[in-house]
């Protein structure tokens, strides 16, 4: 409850909105089936509890200069940071920023997860092949 205060106090500050489409909130529990999902088991979301998905879809402008598209994506970053540091909120895999993953991975988002996942690389004898800026963002490393 206290996530989504916050979520509307810093877009109140900063006089913003999310005019698309609005703010989704979804349930899912939690589970071990995966390592990195966002419902995964680790860090703080532990086995058969409820975690909450505040969706928020920002329109990404392609023509704004580096002052413009700071300004705008403002009031948004503060709200992912928030959700991330003080809740340990978890990013969208598939669509997000490469800060964003790095900011996950500096908090311990997933706690030890990235582990067996690297562990089950190496045993499956995967390659560089598959290594990427994206997979290291999120700590997966190749052999």
């Amino acid at each position: 409850e206290q996530a989504l205060r916050d979520v509307r106090d810093i877009l109140t500050r900063h006089n913003a909105s999310v005019w698309e489409v609005a703010i989704f909130i979804r349930f899912t529990k939690v589970a071990t089936s995966s390592w990195l999902a966002n419902s995964a088991e680790g860090g703080s979301f532990r086995n058969g509890e409820t975690a909450m998905y505040i969706e928020m879809p920002v329109i990404e402008p392609i023509d704004f200069n580096a002052q413009w598209m700071a300004f705008y994506e403002a009031p948004y970053k503060e709200v992912v940071e928030t959700l991330v540091r003080t809740y340990d909120g978890r990013i969208h895999l598939g669509k997000n920023k490469k800060w964003l993953f790095q900011l996950e991975r500096s908090e311990g988002t997933y706690g030890t997860n990235v582990t067996p996942f690297n562990d089950a690389v190496r045993a499956l004898g995967v390659n560089s092949r598959f290594a990427n800026d994206f997979a290291a963002d999120l700590g997966i490393t190749f052999p």
